[in-house]
């Protein structure tokens, strides 16, 4: 489900409803509706995670269904009153997803998703189109740390005429935003694994004033039973310079209980394994990345006395605590 305003500050919805005329709605500032239109797809279902405002219209991307299941990316560009211009239904492997569709600066779109050949076999995807719906190319994209749930969130136009794709991936304890910089012709220029932190919501991504990113979404840390809104900043390169999660003075108190050191932490794990240690400070800050057999030690001579805490991760599960660093 998306939604955006429309050039006369009415709102326009995309639905995920199968419901007809309920496809694409636009109300007025009451909530009024004023009028519905409905898109047929491949005739199964349809859905829409996002609609965006473009120069003369809206462009609706989701997933549409056929009657035996198989799952296209869905696009509708449609004029200023909701009418089809133009739509596309794509099926590059198995089941196919689109999320997120903008306009480009040259008139066309792009367009994040995922493909995949198997239900556990899945690619974070990039796709552009020209203005008329043509496609002018489409990249996946498979790293070695990525698990099946890959998915192309959202994608920002860059200055120079390139895109960088927001994907998450991860393995089947833990979700990561994942930042990926392509050019004009998709191919890639750099890419970024941003924490390590359970972001399987982390779903937006937009450039800021200094030319650097921001990433917005939800994640759970590994000292909280709660889901946290989790805000994360970069630089131009998308190397992490902040991630704010909000004050936990919000949620009851409850007692801390840490291991207290000075300036040598040692944690060990029964876990078996290729096992990672990962230190967070009490912003959601990675202070500390380590891999190795069951036993670390962190050298924290030179990092400030406070709390911290520590999650190692493997293949067969993970484990968390506190420490406190004092003088």
């Amino acid at each position: 489900m998306g939604v955006t305003v429309s050039p006369d500050s009415c709102f326009v919805v995309g639905s995920r409803t199968s419901t007809p005329g309920s496809d694409l709605i636009k109300v007025d500032q009451a909530g009024n509706r004023l009028w519905g239109r409905s898109y047929p797809g491949m005739g199964f279902r349809s859905g829409f995670s996002s609609v965006e405002r473009t120069n003369d219209g809206y462009i609706l991307c989701g997933t549409t269904l056929d009657s035996v299941a198989d799952e296209y990316i869905y696009l509708v560009r449609t004029d200023s009153s909701g009418d089809t211009v133009w739509t596309r239904a794509l099926r590059l492997k198995n089941t196919n997803r689109g999320h997120r569709a903008r306009q480009t600066s040259d008139g066309g779109f792009i367009v994040s998703g995922s493909v995949c050949d198997t239900s556990q076999d899945a690619d974070a995807s990039l796709l552009k189109f020209n203005a008329s719906g043509g496609m002018s190319w489409v990249k996946t994209f498979t790293q070695t740390y990525l698990w099946y749930n890959d998915l192309g969130t959202d994608v920002v136009e860059e200055p120079d005429g390139g895109f960088v794709l927001l994907a998450l991936g991860g393995d089947p304890d833990s979700v990561w935003p994942l930042l990926i910089k392509v050019d004009g012709l998709g191919n890639t220029v750099w890419e970024r694994r941003v924490g390590s932190l359970n972001c399987a919501g982390c779903m937006s991504v937009a450039r800021t004033g200094d030319g650097g990113l921001v990433m917005a979404g939800g994640a759970d840390f590994p000292d909280s039973s709660y889901g946290d809104a989790y805000l994360v900043k970069t630089d131009s390169l998308g190397r992490l310079a902040v991630a704010e999660r909000p004050s936990p003075a919000v949620r009851p108190r409850q007692p801390v209980n840490a291991t207290l050191f000075r300036n040598r932490a040692a944690l060990a794990t029964a876990l078996s394994g290729s096992v990672e240690l990962t230190v967070f400070d009490v912003d959601g800050r990675v202070v500390h990345r380590a891999r190795g057999a069951g036993r670390f030690e962190w050298d924290a001579e030179e990092t400030p006395v406070g709390v911290y805490v520590w999650r190692i991760a493997a293949a067969g599960g993970t484990e968390s605590g506190r420490l406190l660093k004092a003088d």
